[in-house]
């Protein structure tokens, strides 16, 4: 049985990295592709990434990659929002093992305003879940945080 035909947009919401996909990742791209089989629905997929300044890629001895804003991989397009790892963020999190991610809180905010224009949002983790949160104190747009669970 599929959902109503109305036009309506369904937004899965996830973070992870493009280059390196593991289960979380495969388990959100497994899942929107079953849920554009089984409903009508217009379904987009948004990743949020981060990546790491040329002072940052040099302090953790990693090589650049390049930021695609949209990509498709087995038949699901993906749009890939870009953070700034930057210099401040490195020396909270790796040197002082902080909390920190202080500008990807900013970046998120900033983020929001995109949202608008979905009727349900889908969050795929905790920092997602706080996105889809505040989309929904604004725009009241409908969310349901997604817990995937792995048998053993």
């Amino acid at each position: 049985m599929s959902l109503l035909k109305m036009g309506k947009r369904i937004l899965v919401l996830a973070t992870g990295n493009i280059y390196e996909r593991r289960g979380l990742f495969n388990a959100v791209l497994d899942r929107t592709k079953q849920l554009k089989e089984i409903c009508d629905y217009e379904v987009d997929m948004l990743l949020l990434s981060t990546y790491r300044p040329w002072i940052v890629r040099l302090l953790c001895h990693t090589r650049k990659y390049a930021r695609p804003n949209e990509l498709e991989i087995e038949g699901v397009r993906i749009e890939v929002d870009w953070c700034r790892f930057s210099l401040f963020d490195y020396v909270m999190n790796v040197t002082l093992k902080g909390g920190g991610g202080y500008f990807k809180k900013l970046h998120n905010r900033k983020l929001v305003r995109n949202l608008n224009g979905y009727d349900f949002i889908i969050a795929h983790s905790s920092e997602c879940g706080e996105l889809s949160m505040i989309a929904k104190e604004r725009y009241g747009i409908f969310r349901n945080l997604a817990r995937i669970r792995y048998s053993f």
